[in-house]
């Protein structure tokens, strides 16, 4: 189990959870006992384009005890350093960061992530914590939604990153004996080295991630090397952390053409605005990455 930054609270009973959560007891087993009732289900595209992805978003009262979880009991555990994503200060771009100029990347995405995260483990994982098992039960059943994370909870990513500790220290401790780099942000992994990667490494990661209970999307599976446009959570890094030049060109092409024509609607005037935060946020990661890079030159 990972480490705790703060003790957890201390929750004996199903009525003290109720009191915890500000609850009634008829609340808190309704939330967990009926829970379609509690949820809104409809699909988003995915960024890729290709498909679908099922998103579950719970009610406004549901979301407010889930916050509550989050905010008292997940946010004090804490995640393996290697696990970039959904941490408070943290981006794209740190996960990119310690992948720039390396020699060949690896790159696999875990399939179904929150839906393969199955109720029982969030239980267990309660009870690991430290609470009683009717407790740890009741907890995970207002985190879970069909016997698994839902998509669009606000308790999934941070519960996904705790269960997902072994996986990063197994994989962390195998990137460090090959001085590799190793990180993961959500369901995207990524391996670096200076070195090339043989088959038998990639069949080997795939199978600790089997064991730890995930599979790996083989579409999504690439090796990279510096030939190619390296690519980490869509962030080019074969020399600095950026947006890929396709991606820069047809950012460019939809600005121009904005400026020119008075009759480009709102909704995308809005997603040329979100494009430009993105930029601006990647220029800040960068020159904070340059400052943290003469520190550590000044101090050695």
């Amino acid at each position: 189990m990972p480490s705790l930054s703060k003790s957890l609270p201390t929750i004996a009973n199903i009525t003290e959870l109720a009191d915890f959560l500000g609850l009634s007891e008829f609340e808190l087993k309704s939330f967990c006992l009926r829970p379609k009732k509690f949820y809104n289900t409809f699909e988003r595209a995915k960024k890729s384009g290709k498909g679908t992805r099922k998103i579950n978003a719970p009610c406004e009262k549901l979301k407010t005890v889930q916050k509550l979880i989050k905010a008292k009991i997940l946010d004090l555990v804490d995640v393996h350093a290697c696990s970039t994503g959904y941490k408070r200060g943290g981006s794209i771009v740190d996960n990119a960061q310690v992948h720039v100029g390396k020699r060949v990347l690896l790159n696999l995405d875990i399939e179904n992530f929150f839906p393969s995260i199955s109720m029982p483990r969030v239980s267990g994982l309660f009870s690991a914590l430290g609470f009683s098992e009717d407790v740890a039960i009741m907890l995970a059943r207002l985190c879970c939604f069909e016997h698994a994370l839902p998509q669009g909870a606000p308790t999934s990513p941070s519960l996904a990153n705790i269960i997902c500790h072994k996986l990063d220290r197994r994989l962390n401790g195998l990137a460090e004996n090959r001085s590799m780099q190793y990180t993961r942000y959500c369901d995207d992994i990524t391996l670096s080295s200076d070195e090339n990667i043989a088959k038998g490494f990639v069949s080997f990661v795939k199978r600790i991630i089997a064991e730890e209970g995930f599979s790996v999307n083989e579409e999504k599976t690439r090796i990279l090397t510096r030939r190619s446009c390296q690519i980490v959570t869509g962030l080019a890094v074969n020399q600095k952390v950026n947006i890929p030049r396709a991606k820069r060109r047809l950012v460019r092409a939809a600005f121009h053409r904005a400026a020119k024509d008075s009759s480009v609607g709102e909704s995308e005037r809005k997603r040329l605005e979100g494009f430009a935060a993105f930029i601006e946020m990647i220029k800040r990661c960068q020159l904070k990455s340059r400052k943290a890079s003469r520190l550590r030159q000044r101090r050695a």
